[in-house]
């Protein structure tokens, strides 16, 4: 009787060589803050997308009763529009802090929106009934996954 084994996979082909060139790349990958300037205008449009007719994030609809009030009141119909405040808050005055491997992305609190208040508390509201920045984290999502492919696709030759 004889037995045969297999030799575990090595070489340019192999998952192990793939994970340590990636490995090294990550290490010599001080600073991505020029990939966060770059992304930084994506995730704007993407974050006001989610405030449009469009829906991405199938927020629950809002009443009739409100978007009457709304129509007297001189304000669109559209979810998590009023002002224009928070969606202004969540994307063009987002705060956000690029650090060398960290991109921090948050609703502006201090933005002024209805009669004049601060949109932090609504924002906090807002979001625990319609979370807030769902389709701009699959987007993010998507951008990752085809940055893997890619370092994948590049360390394997």
């Amino acid at each position: 009787m004889f037995e045969i084994k297999e030799k575990k996979p090595s070489g340019k082909g192999s998952i192990g060589y793939l994970l340590n060139r990636i490995n090294k790349s990550v290490k010599t990958t001080e600073n991505l803050k020029d990939v966060w300037d770059k992304i930084e205008p994506d995730v704007k449009r993407s974050v006001k997308y989610e405030f449009s007719r469009a829906n991405p994030n199938y927020w629950a609809g809002i009443s009739e009763e409100y978007k009457k009030w709304k129509a007297r009141k001189g304000y669109p119909a559209t979810i998590g529009i009023m002002t224009g405040a928070l969606k202004i808050a969540a994307s063009d005055k987002a705060k956000i802090k690029k650090r060398r491997k960290e991109f921090i992305y948050t609703v502006n609190p201090s933005v002024k929106g209805y009669k004049g208040k601060s949109v932090g508390a609504y924002a906090k509201y807002f979001d625990d009934e319609r979370p807030i920045f769902g389709h701009t984290e699959k987007f993010i999502d998507k951008i990752y996954k085809e940055a893997v492919r890619i370092a994948l696709d590049w360390a394997s030759r």
